[in-house]
């Protein structure tokens, strides 16, 4: 996740004229993201092979659920 964020700030920093480069910056953290859910969706078969599916569901569920919450906790305490 990290490497990401590196060829995305990197790509960030790229002046005009240089398209390719953020280009090639962009498809390198995209596809590290692959290795990245390749590591940690397998787990998934590893820990329970039957049950699997249910066990994928509850751990996606649980962050998608911060990602709703934070913002409307950050609208809360922020003054407008």
């Amino acid at each position: 996740l990290g490497s990401q964020a590196v060829f995305l700030i990197a790509s960030g920093y790229c002046g005009c004229g240089q398209e390719t480069l953020v280009i090639i910056f962009l498809t390198l953290g995209i596809g590290l993201s692959g290795i990245q859910y390749s590591g940690y969706m397998v787990s998934y078969l590893d820990l329970a092979p039957a049950f699997a599916g249910p066990i994928l569901g509850i751990g996606n569920t649980i962050p998608c659920i911060a990602g709703i919450i934070g913002p409307v906790m950050v609208g809360y305490l922020t003054p407008t």
